[in-house]
């Protein structure tokens, strides 16, 4: 395994070699007035395997690493950001990110965009294994290109009109059909979900049909359980409310009017004297046997005899 070492002679001067197993002695890589060693690797045998050595004009640096057991140099204004994740190597210049990918025996300097950073709440960063989700977003010629790393490579998807994260491990990218597409920090491939598959994002609702393939996105709208989905209508609490059903990937009206929540037995949604109930066992709301109050039963029982 390749290696780096620093050595300091008396006049100031930093020397950088190359410990290469292949070879019987050190090679010289460079020297420079400094060098600062990056992820220490071996305290104790002061081995390292990144390194930035800093040009006497003060307005440059170089970045020297080691990766794949192959060694790579970049130049870089002296400003510039220099990060890992998971142990991989990336660099900033004038805001947009890069790493190195070694292909075909050559050095390539892959260029990921915009670095965005995602903290996971408890559930997902134990899920995932991790507490930030990193990833980048592109300019392309026609809209976003979306990277990530998995398993320390970098993984690019499409080009997408918009990108964008919903706060729960989730980046939602618009393609230019119209439908979405959405992933997460394991996402090798967009996600594809189950019939009637559903999440909230910060301004509306997904829904997953199943035999179109893709999610469907309602906006400023909330799930209720599993199979329902509301829109309020006005700013205040009590005014006008429209109740959708999830079927089948669609997401169907059923009704529209001023509601409030009801509560104990007979939690879930009263809209206009109907409750739609839900069943906190399966997390459904019961479309099927709506349940009225006593004022909307009197209502509709006076209603029915004046029509006799």
């Amino acid at each position: 395994m390749k290696t780096f070492l620093l050595k300091r002679t008396v006049d100031g001067t930093c020397h950088l070699y190359l410990d290469d197993p292949n070879l019987e002695g050190f090679l010289k890589v460079t020297q420079a007035k400094e060098i600062e060693i990056l992820r220490k690797e071996i305290e104790f045998f002061k081995n390292f395997k990144y390194a930035v050595t800093y040009d006497e004009d003060a307005y440059h640096k170089t970045l020297f690493g080691i990766m794949h057991n192959e060694v790579f140099k970049v130049e870089l204004p002296k400003a510039s950001e220099i990060k890992f994740i998971d142990g991989i190597c990336i660099f900033e210049r004038n805001g947009q990110w890069s790493t190195m990918v070694y292909k075909h025996g050559f050095w390539h300097e892959k260029l990921l965009g915009e670095k965005h950073s995602v903290c996971l709440s408890c559930p997902d960063n134990i899920k995932y294994k991790q507490l930030y989700w990193i990833y980048f977003t592109k300019t392309v010629d026609f809209g976003y290109e979306l990277t990530h790393f998995i398993d320390r490579k970098p993984i690019s998807f499409g080009q997408y009109a918009e990108i964008h994260h919903n706060g729960n491990a989730k980046v939602i990218a618009l393609r230019k059909d119209g439908y979405y597409d959405v992933f997460n920090p394991n996402s090798l491939e967009p996600l594809k979900g189950e019939t009637n598959d559903a999440f909230e994002a910060l301004k509306g609702v997904f829904v997953w049909n199943d035999a179109r393939k893709i999610w469907n996105f309602h906006e400023n709208c909330r799930l209720f359980g599993k199979n329902a989905v509301y829109q309020i209508l006005g700013d205040n609490y009590g005014e006008k409310l429209k109740l959708f059903r999830i079927d089948k990937g669609e997401v169907k009206f059923v009704d529209m009017g001023r509601w409030y929540w009801g509560h104990g037995k007979d939690f879930g949604l009263c809209i206009e004297g109907v409750y739609y109930l839900h069943d906190t066992h399966t997390d459904l709301i019961d479309f099927d046997n709506p349940k009225l109050t006593l004022k909307k039963r009197i209502k509709n029982f006076f209603k029915k005899k004046s029509t006799i």
